[in-house]
């Protein structure tokens, strides 16, 4: 299930307070549509900074591959081993 399909369970779930928004006075209206841009908009920066933080460590992870898959091995003492 995609995000955006369990955001709508989730209203369904947990209803608004004020469910007819048509009963809702403008100036609260205006004010809950200031709200919800400010959230998209706080949401977007969010998303293009978990972005960004993504390619930053594809990025590290890719530099140094060479640390590990090709790390010499050093050998074991047999008393170690057993």
């Amino acid at each position: 299930m995609d995000l955006r399909s369990r955001a709508e369970v989730a209203i369904q779930e947990k209803p608004i307070d004020h469910p007819d928004v048509s009963t809702l006075p403008t100036k609260e209206l205006q004010e809950l549509v200031h709200q919800l841009r400010v959230h998209h908009i706080e949401l977007e920066m969010q998303n293009d900074e978990l972005k960004r933080v993504q390619l930053a460590l594809g990025a590290s992870r890719d530099e140094y591959p060479h640390l590990y898959d090709f790390a010499n091995i050093l050998p074991q003492p047999r008393s170690r081993l057993k």
